[in-house]
């Protein structure tokens, strides 16, 4: 059979996954040329067949069996199923974890448990450690090797084969279960079952629960799974992510004194929609760990990640023990509500924030979403530079937004995938829907941008500025805006947000927050000191050359009317050097007139 192209075997075996067709593959196999495609090739051929099989019709767990069966035991199936993935990754919400990843995440699971069983052969032998989204199997194939390991030092005779049997994976895609099966030791204990179920024999009997589920939000339908409103009794909200509903139902799965590590977003820790998911975990178990990535781990996507470590039956109220990245451990104390704040980075608690008057108080905090953003597509032109006025009100992006600063006409901007350098919307073009929108926005207000390193905000005085997605709206009577927009660009401000929504943003260093979170934004104290930090807002805004020295003075000023430590202003001007150009020079200055 040399020469035999092999495609039309693997096709042959998908359509008829007898022996003969098995051997007719392996056949083909032994049968190729020196320069033939290579084993890892065919399995990828195999699981590319597999996967077209499955898109016009099921695959029972048989046939896939069978396919994968005539693939040389030394093929790294897994490998080759992950990269075939390819494009779908981002649909089904799966990306694989880095092996360093991995023994992180069993290092802060699997091993403490380990360590308490010691060289005890049946309390290791006891242990039940699960996967609740396995995959391929590379957390298995992992905790496999480490428990094998524990069971050789106690003196077991078959340590793989017994360790295997303490080891269970769940998953929902039958393809990857059984390139799962084939990859992993014999008696390894999987199912395809939806891990968002309940999982008899598994629910409250599990001492470790450890993996990466997917990432997907319930507003986004087909692909992996579709995430249910609600999970164990808990109501989830719209923006909720299938991650999070796993990490819900992982804690469920904890047997007393059992550890969990799992993969999620950033957002984890601070998003509002996350919120019922992290009180009801906290109800389960108590957050002993936690490890942060200030980079994206997954190619191809810019989501940064953490892995929370829960313990069922601890004690909370304690300390965490967090990570970012390489970096060394440190102990926190554990928030009482909102796991943001253990990745906050100054030192400078404001205390009483939680007993001030909330913006929303004194002005309405709106923020629009896709409807307005496409409502505006077609509609928006390239102005020149005195284009814009009562009419044709300017279109103010993320990108155009410094701390009392509007940079529209000097820097170029992006909307609706093509660079603008005065955009304009003519309010004569709108539909009647968007010209109500408009009407509502060209008010006096401050826009507020997101996803900057500090708070960025500037007063529209005479509302003629249109906000463009993602862009939040404060509107105000006109004669509060520059003390809102004082309070907006406090260094107090930018750390409470930084420290109570951390993981919200593309960026680790980033703050962004949401209409809801900045209307319950703490205010100053009233009196002279907010007064003439609005004042000092007003000329930043207004006296663009020496913007710089404004802002260092208003920010002076809002720090003291918040009674905050007046060293979280060095803290604020490093994060603040980026937008305000200049600004780390005024600082030097202040401190060498105090010297």
């Amino acid at each position: 059979m040399r020469g035999t192209t092999p495609g039309r075997h693997w096709t042959r075996l998908v359509a008829d996954p007898t022996a003969a067709a098995v051997l007719a593959v392996r056949d083909a196999l032994a049968a190729l040329a020196p320069g033939a495609p290579s084993a890892a090739a065919l399995a990828g051929e195999t699981i590319r067949v597999l996967l077209r099989a499955r898109a016009g019709g099921a695959v029972s767990p048989e046939r896939v069996r069978t396919a994968v069966a005539a693939v040389p035991a030394d093929t790294d199936l897994g490998s080759a199923y992950e990269l075939l993935l390819g494009a779908q990754r981002a649909g089904r919400g799966t990306f694989y974890t880095p092996p360093w990843l991995v023994d992180l995440l069993l290092d802060q699971a699997l091993d403490p448990v380990l360590d308490e069983a010691g060289d005890d052969p049946a309390a290791l032998l006891a242990l039940r450690v699960c996967d609740p989204t396995c995959g391929s199997g590379r957390f298995l194939a992992a905790a496999v090797r480490r428990l094998a390991s524990r069971l050789r030092r106690a003196g077991h005779q078959d340590p793989v084969t017994a360790a295997a049997g303490c080891v269970h994976g769940v998953d929902i895609d039958p393809v990857a279960v059984e390139i799962a099966r084939a990859a992993l030791p014999t008696g390894v204990r999987l199912r395809v079952a939806d891990a968002l179920r309940p999982l008899p024999g598994l629910d409250g009997a599990c001492d470790v629960v450890v993996g990466n589920p997917p990432f997907r939000s319930r507003l986004r339908r087909g692909g992996y799974a579709e995430v249910p409103p609600e999970v164990d009794g808990v109501a989830l909200g719209p923006y909720t992510d299938l991650s999070a509903a796993v990490l819900l139902r992982g804690a469920a799965l904890l047997a007393p004194g059992g550890r969990l590590a799992l993969v999620q977003p950033r957002a984890l820790l601070s998003a509002r929609d996350a919120g019922p998911v992290r009180r009801a975990v906290n109800d389960r178990a108590a957050l002993v760990g936690l490890w942060a990535g200030t980079r994206p781990v997954f190619p191809g996507t810019p989501v940064l990640t953490c892995a929370p470590v829960l313990r069922r039956g601890a004690v909370g109220g304690g300390t965490v023990r967090v990570i970012e990245d390489g970096g060394p451990a440190r102990e926190v104390a554990a928030p009482q509500d909102g796991w943001g704040r253990l990745l906050a980075e100054h030192p400078y608690p404001v205390p009483g924030l939680a007993h001030r008057r909330r913006l929303g108080e004194e002005a309405r905090v709106t923020a629009d979403f896709r409807d307005q953003y496409y409502g505006l597509v077609g509609c928006v032109v390239e102005g020149g530079e005195h284009s814009a006025g009562p009419d044709s009100p300017a279109l103010l992006t993320s990108g155009t937004i410094d701390p009392a600063y509007a940079a529209w006409g000097e820097r170029p901007t992006r909307f609706a995938r093509r660079d603008w350098q005065h955009p304009v919307v003519p309010l004569s073009g709108l539909e009647p829907a968007m010209a109500r929108w408009a009407a509502a926005r060209t008010v006096p207000k401050l826009l507020l941008a997101t996803q900057g390193r500090v708070l960025e905000a500037v007063a529209d005085e005479t509302g003629t500025w249109l906000p463009g997605v993602p862009v939040l709206s404060v509107v105000a009577p006109p004669h509060r805006l520059w003390h809102l927009l004082a309070a907006l660009l406090s260094p107090v401000l930018t750390a409470h947000a930084a420290a109570e929504y951390a993981g919200s943003a593309l960026a680790a260093s980033a703050v962004k927050l949401s209409a809801t979170q900045v209307a319950d934004l703490p205010l100053p104290d009233p009196g002279r000191a907010w007064d003439a930090a609005a004042d000092a807002a007003r000329r930043a805004q207004e006296d663009a050359g020496n913007r710089a020295a404004h802002l260092l003075a208003a920010a002076t000023l809002t720090t003291q009317a918040y009674g905050a430590d007046p060293a979280l202003v060095g803290w604020w001007v490093v994060r603040a050097e980026r937008s305000v150009p200049g600004i780390g020079r005024e600082w030097e200055r202040s401190l060498s007139s105090r010297g």
